[in-house]
């Protein structure tokens, strides 16, 4: 996490956006506290943990997945790993 003074950041605000598009937190201070912090907007549509989440519940609700021993512990863990890339 980053923090930064209003000065700072009324200057480097174009800067201070990139940094939170790639995922990091910035919180701008006055007067050396805490004011404002700037987050990642995060849609849960685009979400890609939560669509590889719904292809598992997908794949799994079909009848006999797992009795039949079609899903491998390795295939779950790729599932799950999905958009954590």
């Amino acid at each position: 996490m980053t923090t930064v003074g209003i000065f700072e950041a009324k200057q480097k605000l174009s800067e201070l956006i990139d940094r939170v598009e790639r995922g990091e937190e910035v919180r701008i201070t006055r007067n050396g506290k805490h004011v404002v912090r700037l987050v990642p907007d995060r849609d849960d549509a685009a979400n890609p943990g939560i669509e590889a989440l719904e292809r598992i519940r997908a794949r799994l609700s079909k009848p006999g997945v797992l009795k039949g021993g079609e899903v491998t512990v390795d295939e779950i863990l790729s599932w799950r790993d999905d958009g954590r890339r």
